[in-house]
């Protein structure tokens, strides 16, 4: 089991939301993001220092949880982001 950090920002204005957790896999770490922030929050994901996920959170009850992993950039400069490599 890995432990990660989760940032949720939910207003533009306001510093993140910082949950931390273990999970078994990166996947389940991003599934539990998604779940904590709700609809249209910005979400990271770090495991150590390496962010797996960066993105909106895009949570609907109807359509359950939709993950995509984010690609091998850093994220966009308006969400608080620690190192990126």
């Amino acid at each position: 089991m890995h432990t990660y950090e989760i940032r949720i920002t939910r207003q533009r204005f306001q510093g993140p939301d910082i949950f931390c957790s273990a999970h078994a896999s990166d996947f389940a770490a991003v599934r539990r993001a998604h779940t904590l922030a709700g609809a249209g929050a910005a979400i990271e994901v770090w495991r150590g220092l390496e962010c797996i996920f960066a993105g909106a959170a895009q949570v609907s009850p109807e359509a359950g949880v939709q993950i995509e992993f984010a690609p091998d950039t850093p994220p966009a400069p308006s969400l608080p982001t620690r190192f990126w490599r």
